[in-house]
């Protein structure tokens, strides 16, 4: 279990999410092609209707992602066995509540996506499909635990050389279903056939640690894990939830308050800022479990330089992105991307967005990974004031775009900064004066 440098993680967590990033415009290009209008409408419908399953998950991969990484402890270049019996615990744990996920998917959202489309009466074949969708999904959710006991325990580069080549198996493989008329069912295969290559490439290193683990006794039982979980757990959950109503809440109203052309216009220029603001966040968010494991070692000063480069590294990137597009708009207005989005006055509401809300995020993240969730008012204030201020700005022809959104962004960024500076303090008292 090597450990990798800071710079590879990020590169290679930045491949995948680039992969999905230069493939989407491509992957538009097939849908408008090869699906009527009705379909889009069901294609776009059906992942907003699965992402229902975070209500379930509720932020527990976050939350083992802390626990596991502060609990893996090499001695002499040994796993050391209290470690192995905590994080098999900890593994163990994880794939009994994605089970339960795995089962709301198909026990809630699946009669949930029947009802919601129950008054359709067209001739589209919707009700395979995403049945499809549903058991392809809960399949997937079911692994999930996988992924986080290798990127927790120091292994982030193959996790993100795996999710690089699956994501372009992934594009790969919608282009084609697409183009061969599989309709609706372009969305399950496809999932299915990349996460497939996913764990084929991941399955030499779930191996070892199967080895290493099946013979390992875990001493804590479950509701001991649970309890030692959920004072983190809690407050996650709480952040995971109404992140749900946050990420998805200004697509919703668009849809209501704007005519179908625009809204589509506006919900796709939100979907390329919301793909160059994952871009750069994968270049923080891919250290959190380095981080995590520094702060273990009671580096508090240096993981906070550490912490703070990468913070910039993310910020720099996303500024760079969106400032390329905007002089794109100006000196290519015939490019197709170009038309599909609103106007440069809009668009750069959108772009100020994103960019205060991953300077939020890459603070708040880099926090969490003491093993604490301080943000839980922060949280519900931006998840129910983004969206209803959205709301309000443009309901009634203000044309406000996203400003007023904005405005909850910076409050939410003071508030969370002081709070911040609360923890590093506590923190670095801790290391001076230990009990």
């Amino acid at each position: 279990m090597t450990k990798t440098t800071g710079l590879s993680i990020s590169l290679y967590s930045a491949l995948a999410n680039g992969i999905k990033l230069l493939s989407g415009p491509i992957t538009l290009l097939f849908i408008s092609k090869n699906l009527n209008s009705e379909q889009i409408g069901f294609y776009y419908t059906f992942f907003s209707l699965v992402a229902m399953q975070q209500l379930a998950e509720l932020g527990l991969g976050h939350t083992l992602r802390q626990f596991i990484a502060h609990a893996y402890r090499i001695e002499n270049g040994t796993w050391i066995s209290e470690s192995k019996a905590k994080i098999k615990g900890y593994v163990s744990f994880g794939f009994k509540w994605f089970t339960v996920v795995a089962l709301f998917l198909i026990l809630v959202v699946a009669p949930a996506g029947w009802f919601y489309y129950s008054d359709y009466t067209g001739t589209v074949n919707w009700l395979s499909p995403w049945l499809m969708l549903i058991v392809v999904s809960a399949l997937v959710t079911l692994l999930i635990p996988i992924q986080i006991l290798l990127d927790a325990t120091q292994n982030q580069k193959r996790v993100y050389q795996a999710q690089s080549v699956s994501a372009l198996v992934n594009s790969i493989s919608i282009w084609m279903l697409i183009s061969l008329g599989a309709g609706l069912y372009t969305i399950p295969l496809a999932l299915f056939v990349s996460n497939t290559v996913l764990y084929v490439l991941l399955s030499p290193h779930v191996r070892l640690f199967y080895q290493v683990l099946c013979d390992v006794k875990v001493s804590d039982n479950l509701p001991s894990i649970f309890k030692e979980l959920w004072p983190l757990l809690s407050r996650v959950s709480i952040v995971w939830a109404v992140g749900f109503l946050f990420w998805n809440g200004i697509n919703l109203i668009s849809f209501k308050i704007y005519d179908a052309d625009f809204a589509g216009k506006v919900i796709f220029t939100i979907a390329l800022a919301r793909a160059g603001f994952g871009l750069a966040e994968s270049f923080f968010s891919s250290q959190k479990t380095v981080i995590s494991y520094k702060i273990a070692q009671g580096h508090i000063q240096q993981v906070q330089q550490y912490a703070r480069k990468y913070q910039l590294i993310a910020l720099f990137i996303l500024v760079l992105e969106y400032s390329v597009f905007c002089i794109l708009t100006q000196v290519w207005p015939s490019f197709f991307l170009v038309q599909k989005v609103v106007g440069l006055e809009y668009s750069i509401s959108i772009f100020i967005f994103f960019i205060l809300n991953l300077f939020l995020i890459v603070q708040n993240d880099f926090i969490r990974c003491f093993k604490v969730e301080p943000f839980v008012l922060v949280s519900i204030f931006k998840g129910i004031f983004v969206p209803l201020l959205f709301y309000l700005g443009n309901k009634f022809d203000f044309k406000m775009y996203l400003y007023p959104s904005v405005f909850v962004m910076v409050i939410s960024i003071l508030w969370s900064g002081f709070i911040a500076r609360v923890i590093i303090v506590n923190e670095n008292l801790n290391i001076k004066n230990p009990i």
